[in-house]
């Protein structure tokens, strides 16, 4: 997929799955159910995650780089694959952990943690 500032969201509580390479250096907003990456990629932008609604890194392999998700209320989800965070992942919703594993070599602050 390639990289561009502003992602298309879904806007009724439905799973959308990206497959592809997910590259994003601008936003990528969920408004409602879950956006499921499992291609890998790398991240420098921001994500907005709506009360209720879920962006799962679920395969595949990640670098975020100082990414910032802290206008979010919904969930940030490791469910697969590894994410490997460089500089700071500051989140203002719920990270979760489920699965795969997150490599953090920066600051992770977070609203609350499962």
């Amino acid at each position: 997929m390639p990289d561009c500032s502003t992602r298309p969201r879904p806007q009724a509580a439905a799973s959308t799955a990206v497959a592809a390479i997910f590259n994003n250096s601008g936003t990528l907003e969920v408004d409602a159910g879950t956006v499921s990456l499992t291609g890998g990629g790398t991240e420098g932008g921001a994500f907005t995650i709506a009360a209720g609604a879920t962006l799962g890194f679920d395969g595949g392999s990640f670098v975020l780089n100082n990414v910032s998700a802290i206008s979010s209320s919904g969930t940030l989800r490791v469910g697969g694959g590894t994410v490997s965070e460089s500089g700071t992942l500051t989140n203002g919703g719920t990270l979760a952990i489920t699965g795969g594993s997150l490599n953090a070599a920066g600051t992770i602050p977070t609203a609350s943690f499962t």
